[in-house]
């Protein structure tokens, strides 16, 4: 299957409002990344043994996140995918301080 099919099978699909299974959302995901299209990995606050991830991936003019709970540890599996869902950016200002 090659870039533009698969973008397209994923589009169809979520604009269908059907869930993805959990196959399909790994194999969407294992090409987005292949691809370059993950435009970036936002960490959550680690709990004892799993970490939230949002993997960020622009599919043609839209974003979508890709959500789960990574282990910690070599013995903690990967929670399963959620939903993919789609995503706008949002720029914010931020004041930093630093010492003169």
């Amino acid at each position: 299957m090659d870039n533009i099919e698969l973008v397209q099978d994923f589009l169809d699909i979520y604009n269908s409002n059907r869930n993805f299974t959990q196959q399909e959302i790994e194999e969407f995901y294992d090409c987005f990344d292949m691809w370059n299209l993950v435009v970036e990995r936002v960490f959550g606050k680690k709990k004892r043994w799993t970490c939230p991830v949002s993997y960020i991936c622009k599919v043609e003019d839209k974003y979508f996140s890709f959500d789960r709970h990574e282990g910690l540890t070599e013995f903690q599996e990967n929670e399963e995918w959620e939903q993919p869902y789609e995503v706008i950016p949002i720029e914010v200002k931020k004041t930093v301080w630093s010492r003169l």
